[in-house]
């Protein structure tokens, strides 16, 4: 197991046994030039995730990190417990039911967060699929909102970054205290808060 990982990627999932393998597939795809881990936390599934899950494990115990819950505690607290596991100086998320389609993806949000040391986190557009079907349907931030620097007041009255698409450091994180999982959205504040870093 790698002690030190250049990147997380940070999972969250709940009965996504029809969805996870893509998930974990689009994550293994990628064509990167440092190492990176697979952070998952298994909120207590029913449907055959965990097992799905545990193969994956199994295949690839040196990037694919899944940890299970005994009990459901909701996609606060998973997602709050799943981001202090991990190690690696930039976090990349991802949920159990989304995918990424381009195999460069962790490698460019990588190698922009290198040059530019004073950006705090960076995501991308992305698409929204119909399923079953997978027809695009719409795509998502606005035009409007495609710029380099974001204005942090206009992140804060929009939620404009959809969670599949960012990465950022780790080392920014704000502390994320006891109120925080009990917030309905972690990832809108998370980004606001953040932006405000650079």
């Amino acid at each position: 197991m790698m002690s030190s990982p250049k990147l997380s990627v940070e999972i969250v999932t709940f009965n996504h046994a029809e969805f996870i393998a893509k998930t974990l597939d689009s994550v293994l795809m990628q064509r990167a030039s440092f190492e990176y881990e697979i952070v998952i936390g298994d909120d207590c599934s029913t449907d055959g995730t965990a097992q799905i899950l545990k193969d994956y494990q199994r295949r690839c115990p040196d990037r694919v990190r899944p940890f299970f819950r005994e009990r459901n505690v909701g996609a606060g607290r998973n997602s709050v417990d799943n981001l202090m596991r991990c190690r690696g100086e930039y976090i990349a998320w991802l949920d159990g039911d989304d995918y990424w389609t381009d195999p460069e993806k962790i490698q460019l949000q990588a190698d922009y967060l290198d040059r530019h040391a004073t950006c705090a986190l960076v995501h991308h557009r992305v698409d929204y699929l119909s399923w079953p079907g997978e027809e695009i349907v719409g795509e998502y931030p606005p035009p409007l909102y495609r710029v380099e620097q974001p204005d942090p007041r206009a992140l804060a009255m929009v939620n404009y970054i959809q969670a599949c698409s960012v990465m950022y450091r780790r080392e920014w994180q704000p502390p994320l205290g006891e109120e925080f999982p009990e917030l309905k959205l972690g990832d809108w504040p998370l980004c606001v808060l953040l932006n405000q870093r650079g």
